[in-house]
């Protein structure tokens, strides 16, 4: 068998071209013109519990799903998107997880004023720049107290992705990446 010259290779390479522009414009036909987030999410949803169900020899289940999309002026961008499938019964949360589950939504609807300092938080964002508010700015913007902010925002410490810190001229502040539990509630309620 002899070595493959360059013009067998080019030749090879443009076999190769010729068939991904042929499969990219078999997908390009094929692709949903112009769906929305919502069915293209609800699609996908679909397929993953369909695949669940076929692999495990089921015909009924259900899906909830969770998507969050970001953009940011300055060229960031993200996607969090989370599904779980259920296919039988004992997939449904246990007394245990229901009891987690209320627990930490019971830290959000214990004081209003937390989901009010994550949209006073979050409100920078839009203006493409970080989440983040001194503690006398939130008091002043919230009508409360700076001792009334930290009570509300201690538990998400960490946890919710909130951040506590201070400036180099002591200015204590706090930050949030927008956790999705928390966002989700704070948007959907």
């Amino acid at each position: 068998m002899s070595e493959p010259t360059l013009a067998d290779v080019q030749n090879d390479l443009a076999a190769l071209r010729r068939e991904l522009d042929g499969l990219r414009a078999r997908l390009t036909a094929a692709a949903p013109p112009d769906q929305d987030l919502t069915n293209m999410a609800g699609d996908a949803m679909r397929r993953h519990l369909k695949q669940s169900l076929t692999e495990k020899g089921k015909s009924s289940g259900l899906s909830v799903g969770s998507l969050i999309n970001q953009i940011r002026g300055s060229g960031g961008a993200g996607t969090a998107f989370n599904i779980v499938t259920l296919d039988e019964a004992s997939d449904l949360p246990t007394d245990e997880q229901i009891a987690e589950k209320v627990a930490r939504a019971a830290v959000f609807a214990g004081n209003p004023l937390i989901l009010r300092a994550l949209r006073c938080l979050a409100e920078p964002y839009f203006d493409d720049q970080e989440m983040r508010r001194t503690k006398a700015d939130l008091a002043a913007r919230l009508g409360a107290t700076e001792a009334e902010v930290e009570a509300a925002l201690t538990p998400l410490l960490d946890k919710y992705e909130v951040r506590w810190g201070k400036d180099a001229s002591g200015q204590e502040y706090y930050t949030w990446s927008g956790n999705g539990f928390a966002m989700t509630l704070l948007i959907l309620g």
